[in-house]
């Protein structure tokens, strides 16, 4: 696995990604709406799956959809029950693509 990738994974898992959720709770005065669509608080979850541009680009991927549908609290979760279903090459493009 590549490095960036290795260090993208750690990050997901222990949700610290640079989210606005995550950098308005350090500068109160952050907004947190989601910068492309605008419709939610942008955080792991909206921002990697549920994002209507990113449910698109999954898609176009041939990503299948009853993956996209499950209802998760933390991302780690989506992810590890997308690596039960797909192969491994698919697995890496699927990171790869996040």
């Amino acid at each position: 696995m590549l490095p960036k990738i290795h260090i993208f994974c750690w990050r997901i898992r222990h949700e610290i990604l640079p989210t606005f959720q995550n950098i308005s709770s350090i500068f109160q005065e952050f907004k947190k709406d989601h910068s492309r669509c605008r419709a939610c608080t942008e955080t792991l979850i909206p921002v990697l799956k549920e994002c209507l541009t990113t449910r698109e680009i999954l898609v176009l991927g041939e990503l299948n959809n009853n993956l996209l549908d499950g209802v998760y609290s933390k991302c780690i979760d989506w992810i590890e029950d997308m690596i039960r279903v797909l192969d491994l090459k698919v697995i890496f493009d699927f990171i790869t693509t996040l």
